[in-house]
Order: C-alpha cells, then sequence, then structure tokens
C-alpha cells in the first residue's frame, strides 16, 4: 500500500512537472513568435518606405524632365530664329532677332537677352517693349548700335528701364552656359548649350545643338 502510494505520488508529481514544462514552452514559442512578428513587420515597414521614396524620386525625375523639355523647345525656337549671337557667357546669350530696320545694324527693338538668374534659378527672357507711345516715339526710342558694342553692358543698362522687360521663361534651372565654335560669337552659325532642371534634389541635363536659320 505505501508503496502503491508513493507511486502514486511520483507519477502524480511528473505528471505535474510535465505540465510546467508543456507550459514553459508554450510561453517561448509565444515570445519566438512576437520576435518574428515584429521582424517581419519591420521589413515590411521599411520595404514600404523604399518603394515610397522610389515612387516620389521617379515623379520628380518625370516632372524635371517635362520642364527641361518646355525651356529647351522656347530655347531652340529663340535661337533658331535669330540673325546673330551678339553676346553670350555663363548664364546669359544676347540676341540681334532680325534686321527688321534692314540697316544691317542691331536695334533696341531687335535685341533679345536670355538669362538665368543665379539668385533665383529663374530663366528670364527680355525684349523691347515700347508700350503706347507712337511711331514718332518709337524711332527715337529705338537706338542703333555698332557690332562693336558690348552688348552685355548694353541690356544691363536696358534691364534697368523701362523698355526691356522680362518675362519668366522657366524656373528650377540651375545651370546653363552656350558654346560656339571660334571665338567669335557674331560668326557662328550653331549654337550648342548646356541647361540643368534641378527639382526637389533631383537634376536632368539637356544639351542641344541649335543653326541659327537666320544668320
Amino acid at each position: 500500500m505505501q508503496m502503491t502510494i508513493s507511486g502514486l505520488n511520483i507519477v502524480t508529481r511528473c505528471r505535474s512537472c510535465d505540465g510546467s514544462r508543456r507550459r514553459a514552452m508554450t510561453i517561448v514559442e509565444l515570445l519566438i513568435s512576437l520576435v518574428i512578428t515584429g521582424l517581419v513587420a519591420l521589413g515590411t515597414g521599411a520595404m514600404m518606405v523604399g518603394v515610397s521614396y522610389g515612387t516620389t524620386s521617379k515623379t520628380q525625375m518625370r516632372e524635371a524632365g517635362v520642364r527641361l523639355k518646355a525651356v529647351c523647345s522656347r530655347l531652340d525656337a529663340a535661337l533658331r530664329g535669330s540673325k546673330m549671337i551678339l553676346a553670350s557667357g555663363t548664364d546669359y546669350i544676347v540676341l540681334w532677332t532680325a534686321d527688321t530696320r534692314a540697316d544691317d545694324l542691331p536695334n533696341i527693338s531687335e535685341l533679345r537677352l536670355i538669362e538665368r538668374d543665379p539668385d533665383t534659378n529663374a530663366m528670364r527672357g527680355y525684349e523691347a517693349d515700347f508700350g503706347s507711345m507712337t511711331d514718332t516715339q518709337i524711332e527715337a526710342a529705338d537706338t542703333q548700335y555698332a557690332l562693336t558694342s558690348d552688348f552685355r553692358s548694353v541690356v544691363n543698362a536696358l534691364k534697368s528701364g523701362s523698355l526691356f522687360p522680362g518675362t519668366v521663361w522657366a524656373r528650377h534651372v540651375t545651370a546653363f552656359e552656350c558654346t560656339y565654335a571660334g571665338n567669335e560669337p557674331q560668326a557662328a552659325s550653331l549654337v550648342n548649350y548646356q541647361l540643368t532642371v534641378t527639382l526637389d534634389g533631383m537634376s536632368v541635363l539637356g544639351v542641344e545643338s541649335v543653326a541659327l536659320r537666320n544668320h
């Protein structure tokens, strides 16, 4: 009897121990599950952030490309329709659009300045606007310039007055430069230019060559 009772007690204790072990394993498994779930959630979150960033970057790059195409199209048309490059340098070019007065010399009404503002990254085009002036007044105001003139200084002086207003052609233009064969811009019939548009840190570069048809 005592042995049997003792044996029963032992059996009872062993069952109790087995139950504790089973409970302990369940807690460990739960902790492991929680850790795995956390890792999966962390990985999914990182993946979603990466996808979101990639989508935003593509959108910004596409928008910058659209802006670049628009300003290049306008610049191409201006260059292609011009008679002569009067001056050029980093961030600007001065064009003789046409000899409308047929006097073989550029007048204010025939000048165009295309310039990038390095402070605002805006590109502007400047042309003469005589407003409501009479023909007589326009004739007096439409100054004629020798081809040997310093046209950079000429257009800078005109910009400070009311006869040569500027209009914004594009924004976010972070670089603009024109080059041509030879040392004399007035002899060039082909213009090469590079123009960069940057939008939210995404930059796109346009490189173009344009022939002056009226040269």
